[in-house]
């Protein structure tokens, strides 16, 4: 049984508390229950607040100009009461964090903004559901090979091309990173799936792989003007 998932959500959250700040993303916790392990998290929202997908956004982005589907959402909030810098540094937080953690499923679905239903207020939704990632979904054996590939989104399928979307990026330290490649192996160290047939070891080789490529790529993209 794949059991990896709830706990590469903890991974995420390891992650996302060593770079991100309260707040700005949803923490996870793992439990068993009943035949395995379980993933859960408080609900973000308070008693006046409504979630609303990426999804409905996008269908409204029309005639919004913009050099990307990425810049078009950033400017379409930004014109509908959203402060557009938060905006910018939430997704490209979430850019950067599915990148470290090879991410192929951030859907539409699962980002998008928080609205007050009093006074219509908007701002960024935390970072949340991050499970389907680590190549959780990947065999073993190609694994053991070195491959490493994976689908980003939401704003392209090629992860170099989505990672240089990210223009909001002075909220990134890589020397917070030291050590989070042993954290993230302890964690999945308690899946049996992640840890059958030698996958943890290459999760492992994985991940350092992406932490390093990662961070250089940021390092680079500070530099660009937009």
């Amino acid at each position: 049984m794949d059991d990896q998932r709830p706990f590469n959500e903890a991974v995420a959250t390891a992650l996302h508390r060593r770079l991100l700040s309260k707040g700005e993303f949803v923490p996870y916790t793992v439990e068993r229950m009943f035949d395995g392990p379980v993933c859960l998290c408080d609900d973000f929202l308070n008693g006046r607040e409504e979630y609303v997908p990426a999804a409905y956004i996008r269908d409204a982005l029309g005639g919004q100009r913009g050099s990307s589907t990425y810049d078009r959402y950033c400017r379409y909030l930004g014109r509908h009461g959203a402060d557009e810098a938060a905006v910018r540094r939430s997704v490209s937080q979430m850019i950067v964090c599915d990148a470290l953690l090879a991410n192929s499923d951030r859907h539409w679905r699962n980002f998008g903004i928080i609205r007050n239903v009093d006074t219509l207020e908007i701002r960024p939704a935390p970072l949340f559901d991050s499970g389907n990632c680590l190549w959780y979904n990947v065999p073993a054996a190609a694994l053991v090979t070195g491959e490493f590939g994976f689908a980003a989104k939401p704003f392209g399928p090629d992860p170099s091309t989505q990672l240089a979307f990210a223009d909001s990026l002075d909220w990134f330290d890589a020397s917070r990173l030291d050590g989070f490649v042993d954290e993230a192996a302890e964690i999945l160290s308690q899946s049996a799936w992640a840890t059958a047939d030698n996958r943890l070891k290459a999760i492992r080789r994985g991940l350092e792989r992406r932490t390093i490529e990662v961070s250089a790529a940021v390092e680079v993209l500070r530099h660009v003007r937009r």
